[in-house]
């Protein structure tokens, strides 16, 4: 009869890749809303976005803009319609006021827009102030 150890050795080895909400996280990266440059190069990837709220507004109802800078082409954080009711619900009845103006931090994947960097906001919890 054969051991069974090299098996149940294995087995404890593969055990926590088995266990699902074990595998480990990545970081996150960390960046001000100012550098661009830093901020295209994470294109793709989840990132924290630091910075103060310059403009805030809605286009058309449609479209959030937050907005940390002058440049056009600078990083802009938005969020759309379907997820107004929640987000000035979670931000003291109005995400504009609320947003405008402050140092706050944006967490989730970096995109572009017409070339633009930018993140979605779809629920409250990806901002923070700070």
């Amino acid at each position: 009869m054969k051991s069974l150890l090299p098996w149940f050795a294995a087995f404890v080895l593969l055990l926590p890749t088995l266990v699902p909400g074990e595998e480990k996280q990545k970081e996150i990266l960390s960046l001000e809303a100012t550098d661009t440059p830093g901020i295209t190069q994470a294109i793709g990837q989840q990132a924290k976005v630091t910075g103060n709220v310059m403009e805030c507004f809605w286009v058309r109802d449609r479209v959030l803009m937050i907005i940390f800078q002058e440049d056009r082409n600078g990083f802009v954080a938005v969020s759309f319609a379907k997820h107004r009711e929640a987000l000035d619900k979670a931000l003291d009845g109005d995400a504009v006021t609320a947003l405008k103006g402050k140092n706050i931090a944006v967490t989730g994947e970096i995109t572009t827009y017409n070339e633009r960097p930018q993140m979605v906001i779809s629920t409250a919890d990806q901002i923070t102030f700070l």
